[in-house]
């Protein structure tokens, strides 16, 4: 007689998944460059019109210089196209960045493969961050249309006190659980080898069930918010001013991407459902005769996620 003893290993404090977490991150250092490397001309060329729409407000006054809105217009294009260039650019990033965290936390012993190995999760990464991008955009016309984000948010918020302040952070509190349940959905995707919905859907599954964990890092996320509203409400003008900014607040998103990666992998891998079981013959047990105990081989979907990395 067999039966199957599913084995649950010691549930690790929270101190420990995020030192976890912390440790691999910083072993990945290089996913921070490459973020940094795709997010700064962006940021850098939207500082640079900026100042040059400064300028050309203080300038001309009231009327404008054709010239001057025409050279503001293209800096804002070239950041527009660099925009949609990093939207494209990004995903081949994170799957590199996953897939190192992955395999540092999974073998730590083994040395892990470049960035450009784990490019086979492209694909759906791209396609998660599309769904991420509709869920988000649908967050902020649902509060558009009903009135609550006012034209222009700011002057709104000074002038309609401090309920319209709470239900404006009630919206970035929608927006920030949707970025977790998007970084927890891209781990699963790189370490499960899920489809994109299926990866969704299992995310927000693990989401409910570890909401305490979950709920610590939205809160920093919100911190993160406030904290870009203050870049956004600065009153640098002078391009030195802007650009150093704009410069700052990349090297904290590109870090925090990674850090809020590297800390949910490690919080994924550690508390995920375990499918691996041991199959123990109780007739060999109560004989006295020595317990053979086997583990069942990895499961498929783990076969076929090391066939696809493998070089071809």
């Amino acid at each position: 007689m067999a039966t199957h003893i599913h084995e649950q290993s010691p549930a690790m404090p929270s101190g420990g998944i995020l030192g976890r977490g912390i440790a691999a991150t910083h072993a990945t250092f290089v996913g921070f460059w490459c973020l940094f490397l795709v997010y700064a001309p962006c940021q850098v060329m939207q500082a640079i019109a900026d100042a040059t729409r400064n300028r050309a407000l203080r300038e001309s006054g009231q009327q404008p210089d054709p010239e001057q809105v025409g050279l503001v217009l293209s800096f804002y294009g070239i950041a527009l196209i660099l925009s949609v260039a990093a939207i494209f650019i990004v995903p081949l990033i994170q799957g590199g960045i996953l897939g190192q965290l992955r395999d540092r936390l999974e073998t730590p012993i083994e040395p892990p493969k470049t960035l450009a190995a784990y490019s086979v999760y492209y694909a759906r990464l791209l396609e998660s961050s599309f769904l991420f991008a509709a869920v988000s955009l649908g967050v902020v016309l649902l509060f558009l249309l009903t009135g609550v984000l006012p034209t222009p948010l700011f002057e709104g918020l000074a002038l309609s006190g401090p309920l319209m302040l709470a239900i404006a952070l009630i919206g970035a509190s929608l927006i920030i659980m949707t970025i977790v349940v998007y970084s927890v959905a891209n781990c699963i995707v790189v370490s499960e080898d899920q489809e994109v919905l299926a990866a969704w859907r299992q995310s927000l599954h693990f989401c409910r069930q570890n909401f305490p964990a979950v709920l610590g890092w939205a809160l920093l996320l919100l911190a993160g918010f406030v904290l870009h509203l203050l870049f956004m409400l600065s009153n640098a003008e002078a391009l030195w001013a802007l650009t150093s900014l704009a410069l700052l607040e990349t090297a904290i998103v590109s870090y925090g991407m990674v850090l809020l990666a590297g800390v949910m992998m490690s919080l994924y891998l550690t508390r995920r459902p375990q499918p691996e079981s041991r199959t123990v013959d109780l007739h060999r047990v109560f004989h006295g005769r020595p317990c053979v105990a086997k583990t069942k081989p990895p499961a498929a979907h783990r076969a076929r996620r090391l066939a696809r990395e493998l070089p071809r």
